[in-house]
């Protein structure tokens, strides 16, 4: 049994009995079928099973024979990963095995809508400082193990203020949600991409060189000249290498790149700010 969140590249096991995996590709896991359910799938048989016969989970191990998948939602709305049970022979599920898993599936959606909350943004649905703390902390970890570099985008919109006081609070917001948009699109589906203040973002990076960043920025910056807004988005933008030595947490590396944005906008208008280790 496992809960897990599904994305466009893998199915996450974020909490797993009696499975030895903590992810599986997404084109061979069985959530990538159950998060387009509308109710459970349940699978009596994999060999039975067109969709799955095949599947290298059912041919080798962990040799699927029956699977359960619940959708869990956010908010009610969206799914975004599954409740999964699973045994290593055909079974038969009744209304009342049915009933409890209905139950369980409940609770833990209850619990993904608290942790969502605590950690994503609701204007712009992406990850908040919190969010961004937690995730970024990992993916950290993952690119220390296989000896990655990894570097942050701080951007700070300095357009912002304007458009709330000369258009109003709504208008700005749909600036935000614009912005939020376009940074997600123009990013690598690796990155990471978060609010992490009013007017503040940032995308953590990871394997990207340097020389890469200003094709980046400038397939950014005219998208959103494309844009017909009241007034243009502009911002602000620092960028900073990760260094396993001398950054000692996540937090650390936020703060150092947030005082070199400061003292560069007090100086300056436009757009780049270069944070050093030194």
């Amino acid at each position: 049994v496992w809960v897990s969140l599904v994305d466009k590249e893998r199915e996450w096991l974020k909490s797993r009995y009696g499975l030895n995996v903590r992810e599986m590709p997404r084109d061979i896991s069985f959530g990538a079928h159950t998060i387009l359910q509308k109710d459970c799938l349940i699978v009596n048989n994999t060999l039975d099973d067109i969709r799955f016969k095949d599947n290298p989970l059912v041919l080798r191990e962990p040799q699927v024979r029956f699977y359960l998948g619940y959708p869990l939602k956010i908010q009610g709305e969206f799914n975004i990963g599954t409740l999964s049970l699973m045994d290593h022979k055909p079974l038969d599920f009744n209304a009342v095995d049915l009933n409890i898993i209905h139950d369980l599936a409940t609770t833990t959606e209850a619990e993904l809508d608290i942790e969502h909350l605590s950690t994503d943004d609701l204007l712009t649905n992406l990850p908040n400082r919190q969010g961004f703390l937690v995730r970024a902390k990992k993916m950290i970890k993952r690119c220390k193990q296989y000896d990655k570099n990894i570097i942050l985008l701080y951007f700070d919109m300095h357009s912002l203020n304007a458009i709330n006081s000369d258009y109003g609070f709504e208008e700005g917001d749909k600036i935000l949600q614009t912005f939020s948009d376009y940074l997600r699109h123009n990013f690598r589906v690796s990155d990471l991409v978060a609010r992490i203040g009013g007017d503040k973002f940032c995308v953590l990076c990871p394997g990207m060189e340097k020389r890469h960043v200003s094709n980046v920025i400038q397939r950014l910056q005219k998208k959103l000249t494309q844009i017909n807004v009241p007034i243009p988005i502009d911002f602000h933008m620092g960028m900073i290498e990760y260094d396993y030595v001398f950054h000692f947490s996540v937090g650390s590396l936020l703060e150092h790149i947030d005082k070199e944005i400061y003292h560069y906008k007090r100086v300056h208008q436009h757009t780049y700010a270069y944070a050093h280790n030194e």
